[in-house]
Formats: C-alpha cells, structure tokens, sequence
C-alpha cells in the first residue's frame, strides 16, 4: 500500500518468542515505523476532560 498499514509504513521489525515458567508461548516485537506514527495517536489518544456534552449521564 502507499499510504502504508495501520500505524504507517514499516522501515523495520525485530521479534523473538519466549516461553514463561507456565510454558505460554508469547512474542515481544519492537517495530521501526516511517511517517505517519504519531499523526495516528494524536488522532486517537486525547489528552483532555470531556466536555459537558459529552458525557452521557442516565439513571440506573
């Protein structure tokens, strides 16, 4: 794609597995991402109170 994934585009990723003492099977990755990144969490992180309006109060 040209405007890259989800969290834009990947220049690039390591990853390993790892078993716990419980023997689960996990993975821990670390990704190197190109452009769009932090554009994509300012969109969906905010950092401040709702508004009034937004807030929905109903009765139980």
């Amino acid at each position: 794609m040209p405007e890259g994934g989800i969290l834009g585009h990947l220049r690039a990723f390591y990853g390993t597995g790892e078993l716990t003492e419980r023997a689960n099977f996990h993975g821990h990755f670390l990704l190197w991402l190109v452009g769009r990144f932090f554009e994509f969490f300012e969109d969906i992180i905010h950092h401040h109170l709702p508004h009034d309006n937004d807030i929905k109060i109903t009765s139980p």
